[in-house]
């Protein structure tokens, strides 16, 4: 009996808590790399 596995691609949610330039910043770098790839959510 042969058995296959399906592998799914789940996308990684990142949030950001907080607030100010610094998680701004975080966030747009983030979704510039990340996001445009598919690779997380942010």
């Amino acid at each position: 009996m042969q058995e296959r596995y399906l592998t799914t691609r789940q996308t990684t949610r990142i949030v950001i808590v907080g607030g100010g330039i610094a998680g701004l910043l975080l966030a747009t770098r983030l979704g510039n790399t990340l996001g445009r790839s598919g690779r997380a959510q942010v």
